[in-house]
C-alpha cells in the first residue's frame, strides 16, 4: 500500500496518476475531503492536525508520500506545519517504519513577523 497525505492538491493526484501507471494500483488517498484519482484508489478521510487520524492512515502502509498544502499564510504554516510534521514522523514510527523527509517548504511563502 502507497499513501498519499494531502492528497487533493496537484501534486498528489500527478503523483497518484503516476503510481498507478507505472508502479502499484493499491494506493490510499488521504486528506480531510479525499477524491478519487484512479478507479481503485482506497479514500481515507483525516484530519493530519490529530495524530490518532494520522496514524490510522498510514497503517499498513508501505511508503507514505506527504504532499500537503497549508494557505499562503506564515501565522498558519508556524502554527500547523510542526504539528504535522510531528504527526506523521510519529505515525510512521509507531507503524515500524522508518521516514525520509524530503520536503520543499511553502514555495513563495514569504516570512513575517
Amino acid at each position: 500500500m502507497q499513501t498519499i497525505l494531502g492528497a487533493n492538491g496537484i501534486i498528489a493526484t500527478e503523483l497518484a496518476k503516476e503510481l498507478y501507471s507505472k508502479f502499484t494500483k493499491d494506493i490510499r488517498l488521504v486528506s480531510r475531503n479525499p477524491k478519487q484519482v484512479n478507479g481503485t484508489d482506497l479514500l481515507f478521510t483525516a484530519n493530519l492536525l490529530d495524530a490518532g487520524e494520522t496514524e490510522e492512515a498510514v497503517k499498513g502502509s508501505d511508503i507514505v508520500y506527504l504532499t500537503v498544502g497549508l494557505p499562503n499564510n506564515w501565522k498558519i504554516a508556524k502554527e500547523q506545519w510542526p504539528v504535522i510534521m510531528r504527526n506523521v514522523i510519529d505515525a510512521c514510527i509507531k507503524n515500524n517504519f522508518g521516514c525520509s523527509v524530503n520536503s520543499i517548504m511553502m514555495a513563495g511563502l514569504r516570512t513575517q513577523n
